[in-house]
C-alpha cells in the first residue's frame, strides 16, 4: 500500500461520508445526521474553517480513500460548553452549527486573529480509517498520526478535545496526555464503558503539559513566524511540502504555471529578507536548474521545520495597531 495525503476537497465528500457510514459506531452517533456530513464539510472548506487531510492508496486503480479526518477552531464560548457536562457527541453537534452557520465555528479570518492573539481551541471532529490488511496496519496508523500532526502544528494551540471512536484511539489518545474530563474521568476506567455515552478527551496547555515526545508535545510547540507569507504564498508552500511539482501545484492551485513561478520568486526574496542568514542565497536568480531545485529545498525543508510560517496569523504591523487600538478605546 502506498498512500497519498491531502486536504479534503469537496469531491472527496461522498466517499468520506460513506466510509463513515460503513462503521457501525459513527451510524450509532450521528443517526439521521449522517447524511448532513458532507454538506456540513462542505460549509468549513468554503469558509477556509476546515482542517483536514484524506489519506488515498493509490496502489488501487482508482486511488481509494482508506482514512480521513478533520478539526475546526471554535470560540472559547463553544468550547465551554463543550467541556462542560452534559457531553454530547461532538461530530453530530459540529453537524447542526455549521449548517446554521454558528459563528462560533471559526472561519479563516477569525483563525488569523485569535492565532495572532490569544490561541486557538481545537475540537476533533471526525477521524476515520478503512478497514485494510492486517499487513497494512501499522502503516496505515502511523501514516494518520504524521497527517494530524502536520495539520496541527505551528498553530498557537491554548486546548483541545477529541472523542475518538475506537478503544485502541482512545487509549493512544489518553497516553498522549489528553484526560477524560468531568465526573467520567474519576469514575470509570473500562475504555469499552466510557465509549458508550458521550465523553470528552481534553488538554489545556492553562493546567497541563503534554508529554514529552508525544505528538500532543509537538503540535503544541510552536513559535512566532519570522517570515510572514502571505495568504497565496502559504497556500502554495502548505502544497509544496507535500512534494507537488510546480506542474502539479498551478493544477491543485488553479492558477497558471508561469503564475506559480512568479509566487516562488517573491517567496524566495521574501524569505531571504526576513532571514538573509538561512537565506542570503535563494536571490540568486542567474544560476541553473539544479540551484533552483536547491533552493526550494532548502526552503521547504526550513518549513517542515517550521510550520508556524505557514498557518494564518496577523503581520506584526498589524498586530500593533490592533493593540495601539485597543488602548485608544480603553481610554476613551
Amino acid at each position: 500500500m502506498r498512500l497519498r495525503v491531502h486536504p479534503m476537497r469537496p469531491k472527496d465528500l461522498k466517499a468520506c461520508v460513506e466510509l463513515h457510514a460503513a462503521q457501525p459506531e459513527q451510524r450509532r452517533r450521528y443517526g439521521a445526521l449522517l447524511e448532513k456530513l458532507g454538506s456540513a464539510w462542505l460549509k468549513q472548506i468554503r469558509s477556509g474553517g476546515l482542517i483536514s487531510s484524506v489519506l488515498e492508496d493509490v496502489d488501487q486503480d482508482p486511488p481509494q480513500i482508506v482514512a480521513c479526518g478533520a478539526s475546526v477552531f471554535v470560540t472559547s464560548e463553544l468550547f465551554k460548553r463543550l467541556t462542560t457536562s452534559p457531553f454530547a457527541w461532538l461530530g453530530p453537534e459540529l453537524v447542526q452549527r455549521s449548517l446554521r452557520n454558528d459563528p462560533c465555528i471559526l472561519s479563516q479570518e477569525q483563525i488569523r486573529a485569535e492565532n495572532s492573539g490569544r490561541g486557538l481551541n481545537l475540537v476533533v471532529w471526525d477521524g476515520l480509517t478503512k478497514t485494510v490488511h492486517p499487513n497494512d496496519q501499522a502503516l496505515l496508523d502511523i501514516e494518520i498520526m504524521k497527517a494530524f500532526v502536520q495539520d496541527h502544528q505551528g498553530y498557537r494551540l491554548s486546548a483541545m478535545i477529541a472523542q475518538p471512536q475506537e478503544v485502541k484511539h482512545i487509549a493512544a489518545t489518553l497516553n498522549a496526555g489528553l484526560s477524560a474530563l468531568g465526573p467520567i474521568g474519576e469514575l470509570r476506567r473500562d475504555l469499552t464503558e466510557l465509549a458508550i455515552e458521550p465523553f470528552v478527551l481534553g488538554f489545556d496547555t492553562a493546567n497541563c503539559s503534554s508529554p514529552p515526545g508525544t505528538w500532543l508535545s509537538a503540535m503544541f510547540s510552536s513559535a512566532v513566524p519570522r517570515i510572514y507569507f502571505r495568504p497565496a504564498e502559504q497556500r502554495l508552500l502548505l502544497a509544496a511540502v507535500r512534494g507537488l511539482t510546480d506542474e502539479k501545484l498551478a493544477d491543485e492551485l488553479t492558477v497558471s504555471l508561469s503564475s506559480v513561478k512568479k509566487t516562488w520568486r517573491v517567496i524566495y526574496l521574501r524569505s531571504a529578507s526576513a532571514l538573509p542568514a538561512e537565506f542570503s542565497s535563494v536571490t540568486n536568480h542567474g544560476g541553473e536548474s539544479h540551484r533552483g531545485k536547491e533552493k526550494k529545498q532548502r526552503l521547504l525543508a526550513y518549513l517542515r521545520e517550521h510550520m508556524e510560517e505557514l498557518r494564518p496569523v496577523l503581520p506584526p504591523e498589524r498586530i500593533a495597531r490592533r493593540k495601539r487600538a485597543s488602548k485608544l478605546h480603553q481610554v476613551t
